[in-house]
């Protein structure tokens, strides 16, 4: 049952990743916030269930370091997207690097407990 969590978030970024694949490139009209969330109301949206579910199993069936393992693979996942999309010229460079920076400010609060344990 522990895993069941994982694997709804694992469903959620393989989505993710095919919406991504599917935007056209050097299209003007590019958002972060209709990649991840869509573009309907977040109750009609089917992706907006599957990660509230899957976060809701991960944080209540497992450890918490596995979600605090989440929220770095999270980060390294936008990290890759906002590089793509840099190099592929998507939408605005500015939403680029500002997702650039999140996420590493997002892989930096997840490692701070991590690490702190290790003292």
């Amino acid at each position: 049952m522990q895993y069941l969590g994982p694997f709804i978030i694992l469903v959620w970024f393989i989505m993710t990743t095919m919406i991504y694949m599917s935007t056209k490139a050097k299209r003007r009209k590019f958002s972060y916030k209709s990649l991840f969330f869509g573009s309907l109301a977040w109750e009609k949206n089917s992706r907006n269930w599957l990660l509230i579910l899957g976060l809701f199993l991960l944080v209540s069936l497992n450890p918490i370091t596995d979600t605090f393992v989440f929220l770095i693979l999270l980060g390294c996942y936008i990290i890759v997207l906002a590089g793509t999309g840099l190099l592929l010229h998507r939408g605005n460079h500015r939403q680029h690097i500002q997702a650039l920076f999140f996420s590493i400010f997002l892989i930096g609060l997840a490692c701070y407990p991590l690490l702190s344990n290790l003292r």
